[in-house]
């Protein structure tokens, strides 16, 4: 029943995506909510953290949150096995611990009408509040416990937002230099235009009515054939005759099956008629562009976001890691030890900043 967890921490996680720690916090409620209350004696302690306990268990359980679809894994964790990804569970779960002590430290309580707003809304997915509470019994939950996990959530989300404020404005030479190192990734995607002409039909229309508006949508596109005006057409057929031009569309933003029909197609072609699940369509495809270099004042808003995010999350990094590097930590598996990789980075970080003369911060900048 994890994918009760899974649902509630995959939605709640979405504002921290930015700041690339949403694995810290969809591991919250797998490590702090109430998974202590389901521990049993033959699950293990495998690690301490400041004097709180982490079982084999839970460990388990970040590790099937890492492997979903929802956290996007990197191929390098993946192709780490389990031990990478038990060691990484480990080192998210012990950043969880660790900022949530701060943020009592500094005496932060969630909103109660935030958590309200996303107690409600997670409910809602369930077909019934009987339905809810029967899942919540099945893996040893309660309300309350799932609530808790959400204010956690919160303020994590917080403290990160907090620690990461101070990021750097990003620099315009810094923008410059990004798209002169990486101009080949930066494509406008190859556009098409359209119009329809649709039959409208609802999905529970009887074969021989479909047969009916299949005979009336070939018919007009033999006028459209003959060079009848598209656009007259769907005025006089079409049973969205106001949203006749679609517009343009780039790649990936069309249903699939579309996409290759319009993609395939020469402009000015009209199509065979295309059901669907709103009926029945004709269409015309009136524009087309090419892929073409994206030039550097149209690359400049991303690559600009791109910049900040990256800042942000190395500053939440950097003292994500130094909250960890000072905390007391207690392995009893060593392999789930992840402070050595952490201590030679840093090590390695810190001499090359001596070499350059610099004295690194927590935002690592000058």
């Amino acid at each position: 029943m994890k994918s009760l967890q899974l649902q509630q921490t995959g939605r709640t996680c979405a504002p921290v995506a930015v700041f690339v720690l949403s694995l810290a916090l969809a591991l919250t409620a797998l490590a702090l909510c109430s998974c202590g209350k389901q521990a049993k004696e033959q699950d293990p302690v495998v690690m301490v953290i400041n004097g709180e306990k982490v079982t084999n268990r839970q460990i388990s359980e970040g590790v099937d949150v890492l492997r979903s679809p929802e956290m996007n894994p990197s191929p390098e964790l993946i192709l780490g096995g389990d031990e990478a990804l038990r060691r990484e569970a480990a080192r998210v779960m012990s950043g969880n611990i660790l900022m949530l002590s701060e943020v009592r430290a500094r005496g932060w309580q969630a909103d109660t009408a935030v958590v309200n707003i996303m107690a409600s809304r997670f409910i809602s997915q369930f077909p019934s509040r009987e339905d809810f509470e029967a899942q919540l019994a099945a893996i040893g939950e309660s309300e309350a416990s799932i609530r808790k996990g959400m204010a956690e959530e919160i303020l994590l989300d917080s403290l990160i937002r907090t620690v990461s404020a101070g990021a750097p404005p990003v620099d315009s030479a810094a923008i410059r230099s990004r798209y002169e190192a990486n101009k080949g990734r930066y494509v406008v995607p190859a556009r098409v235009r359209a119009s329809q002409i649709v039959f409208a039909l609802q999905p529970t229309a009887s074969d021989s009515l479909v047969r009916e508006v299949m005979l009336r949508a070939n018919e007009v596109r033999a006028k459209a054939l003959a060079g009848e005006d598209f656009e007259k057409l769907a005025a006089a057929y079409s049973s969205l005759p106001k949203d006749s031009d679609m517009g343009w569309f780039a790649q990936g933003e069309l249903v699939p099956d579309l996409e290759r029909t319009l993609f395939a197609m020469k402009a000015g072609e009209v199509s065979a008629p295309v059901p669907s699940g709103r009926g029945i369509h004709i269409f015309k495809k009136t524009g087309e562009e090419e892929p073409r270099p994206m030039s550097f004042e149209e690359a400049r808003a991303g690559i600009s976001a791109s910049l900040e995010i990256n800042g942000q999350a190395e500053i939440a990094r950097r003292y994500i890691d130094s909250l960890t590097l000072a905390a007391s930590i207690e392995f009893f598996d060593p392999a789930l030890d992840f402070r050595a990789g952490m201590k030679r980075a840093e090590t390695k970080s810190a001499t090359a900043a001596q070499a350059a003369g610099d004295t690194p911060d927590i935002a690592g900048t000058r």
